[in-house]
């Protein structure tokens, strides 16, 4: 059984994992925000969604993977990032790899800019950024469901390639 666990802030990677969900059998899902006291030992695979914030990943995906590891568990761990600046994605990953065993699977599953679940700073800087991409006549980032499906298809058929 496969659990996903996203750890993000305005909904994008929630939306990822949903998707992912959908694509995968035999899979739970949970936000990894808030969740306590989850017992993830019927689990043979976990898959982590990861957002990417400030050019860091999720301060509350370092400190449940860290957990995870003390705990010594076996349990297979895989990861999808989700961040707006395609430029990094190999940063990114690069970075998640740093927190995963060596036989962990990641990938880059795009990201958006959405300033509808922003508050406060992050949605005057995301609307920015928004009318900085309009202004430029600039696509607006997506995530890539593409590479979603690819991954789903991996994980299903159990050929993660070891990286």
């Amino acid at each position: 059984m496969k659990a996903i666990i996203y750890f993000g802030h305005l909904g994008s990677t929630r939306k990822a994992g949903e998707y992912l969900k959908n694509l995968l059998k035999d899979t739970d899902i949970f936000d990894g925000n808030s969740i306590k006291k989850v017992d993830f030992s019927p689990y043979d695979t976990l898959i982590l969604g990861i957002n990417v914030r400030m050019g860091k990943l999720n301060k509350k995906f370092i400190k449940f993977i860290k957990k995870l590891q003390k705990r010594n568990s076996s349990i297979e761990t895989h990861a999808y990032i989700v961040a707006a600046d395609k430029n990094l994605k190999s940063t990114y990953i690069h970075m998640a790899r740093g927190y995963l065993s060596t036989n962990s699977y990641v990938i880059y599953a795009g990201g958006e800019l959405d300033s509808s679940n922003a508050k406060g700073l992050s949605k005057a800087v995301i609307e920015h950024c928004i009318a900085q991409f309009k202004a430029e006549d600039l696509e607006l980032p997506t995530l890539d469901f593409n590479s979603l499906d690819a991954f789903a298809i991996e994980l299903e058929e159990k050929k993660i390639p070891i990286c």
